[in-house]
């Protein structure tokens, strides 16, 4: 994944703390970037899912995110737990996501009585 592929989303913050990791020397603050990066993403897939019928581009380029991200941190030796860290917040966020539909779907079901 090249930069320029997520250029188009600088104002987010998920590219900010994706590219701070991509150049982090640093063990430590590479595994804090990575972390910060990954549930910045893992937020945004969320707030993507809320607004119907957009972001199809940015998703992918999430996915693709997570994945350099996922490869950074095993070339580092951290993939064990980010690997658990983004099983748990996805399960979490799809968790939160069917709440949310089913109160959106509730609240427009009373404005029909």
């Amino acid at each position: 994944m090249r930069l320029n592929d997520v250029r188009r989303w600088n104002h987010q913050t998920w590219t900010q703390l994706y590219e701070a990791a991509l150049f982090e020397m640093d063990k430590v603050k590479l595994c804090a970037l990575i972390w910060n990066a990954q549930l910045a993403i893992l937020g945004r897939e969320l707030e993507i899912r809320t607004l119907a019928g957009t972001g199809r581009q940015e998703t992918a380029a999430l996915k693709k995110a997570l994945g350099v991200l996922r490869d950074l941190g095993c070339l580092a030796g951290l993939q064990s737990p980010m690997e658990r860290t983004i099983e748990f917040t996805r399960a979490t966020i799809q968790r939160e996501g069917t709440k949310q539909e089913r109160a959106r779907t509730s609240r427009q079901n009373r404005r029909n009585i």
